[in-house]
């Protein structure tokens, strides 16, 4: 499956809810702006409420205009009272967008589930009869949910996130261009790292995906043959069977799980690097009381917050990875040649007034080059009733 085809399939349902796509977008505007007020507002409390220094600035006119006092307790309680409610703010808005994106992923999956349902009963008995029994229900049950972890990898968070990701860096570079700098110059190589440690993440994710199908199809096909086990006391050997697939279903579930978790911690060390480096060069510059240390720890918070930003795009990343197995998957579907496809130009029945008999003669059908019926006569004539079965 190319990129090209990837996006193509992903467009196919994300079009139909672009209304409320571009609302997300506009959405995502709120938790960025409010990210990069806080840390301003840690700012104020500890240089100009508890280490003393004059009100100046944007903080300086909120006071003028408010009346309020410019006393030390006056800005510890107030920028208190304002972290907390921009925090509680900040909660609500991203549960709420959160919510809000849930809702239209769900409409995407149950979209795609209709599609695949739609071209697997359209296809050849041929194809369902080399299909393993658990394969065609998971198509449908479990893959289309890949159309929404594809788009959220692809679209919703990457938009979230580098959103606030430059609005905290803009923020941050107002403060201390020099920290700012620092603090991103290790991004390139933890993005390498990343990416180097989760490379093979796609090719287990495949075989973990098989793996469970095969689990489910022996499981469906002990179930639907119980009389047969049962009569030929079989549990036992189903048993030992059951024993392996699932043994080799969890190992391989583990596999794909330590190369997700591998490429996360290895994204969480160089970020704990990135702020260590910028808390050491940043003590250096409070000593030498070029910054103060209200700027100080706002930058941190500035810093931990672009970390989380950045870990969460190459998180994003392995996700695309993980999708990818699923919608390769419908793609096939789609795209299958034992598709059965209608006559351009279908041969319509005559009407006869008052009914007549409906008669096939010599009639011979198969599937693909396998013959199902050769020369095969029925008839049905006027008012009766005719059942066939099998």
């Amino acid at each position: 499956m190319t990129t090209r085809q990837r996006y193509r399939l992903l467009l196919r349902y994300a079009r139909p809810q672009r209304r409320h796509l571009i609302t997300l977008v506009v959405f995502s505007l709120v938790p960025a702006g409010l990210a990069a007020l806080q840390p301003l507002i840690l700012k104020v409390l500890i240089d100009n409420g508890l280490g003393g220094e004059a009100l100046d600035g944007v903080a300086a006119d909120v006071f003028a205009a408010s009346g309020l006092p410019e006393s030390a307790t006056t800005i510890v309680v107030v920028t208190a009272i304002l972290f907390a409610g921009l925090a509680v703010v900040s909660g609500a808005v991203m549960d709420g967008y959160t919510l809000y994106w849930e809702w239209i992923g769900g409409r995407m999956v149950r979209d795609a589930s209709r599609d695949v349902f739609d071209a697997l009963q359209r296809l050849s008995p041929t194809y369902h009869a080399g299909a393993a029994m658990g394969d065609s229900w998971s198509l449908v049950t479990t893959d289309p949910s890949s159309v929404y972890t594809a788009t959220s990898a692809l679209f919703v968070a990457p938009l979230l996130e580098i959103v606030t990701l430059a609005a905290i860096t803009l923020t941050a570079w107002q403060l201390d261009a020099g920290l700012t700098v620092l603090a991103l110059s290790l991004v390139p190589v933890t993005a390498f790292l990343s990416r180097w440690s989760s490379s093979r993440l796609k090719s287990r994710a495949t075989v973990d995906r098989r793996l469970r199908v095969s689990l489910t199809s022996f499981v469906t096909n002990v179930i639907q043959s119980l009389p047969i086990v049962q009569a030929y006391s079989a549990e036992d050997h189903n048993l030992d069977a059951f024993r392996k697939i699932s043994r080799r279903s969890v190992a391989a579930t583990r596999r794909t799980a330590a190369a997700n978790t591998g490429a996360e911690a290895m994204s969480a060390v160089m970020g704990s690097f990135g702020i260590g480096a910028v808390l050491v060069y940043g003590g250096t510059l409070v000593i030498d009381e070029a910054i103060t240390v209200g700027v100080l720890v706002a930058f941190l918070s500035y810093v931990r917050s672009m970390y989380g930003q950045f870990r969460a795009l190459l998180r994003a990343g392995r996700q695309v990875r993980l999708a990818e197995v699923g919608l390769e998957r419908m793609h096939e579907v789609f795209d299958s040649d034992a598709r059965i496809a209608d006559p351009e130009d279908p041969t319509p029945l005559p009407t006869v007034p008052g009914g007549s008999s409906i008669r096939f003669e010599n009639v011979t059908f198969g599937y693909d080059d396998e013959v199902v019926l050769d020369d095969f006569d029925l008839a049905f004539e006027e008012g009766q009733t005719v059942a066939i079965v099998g």
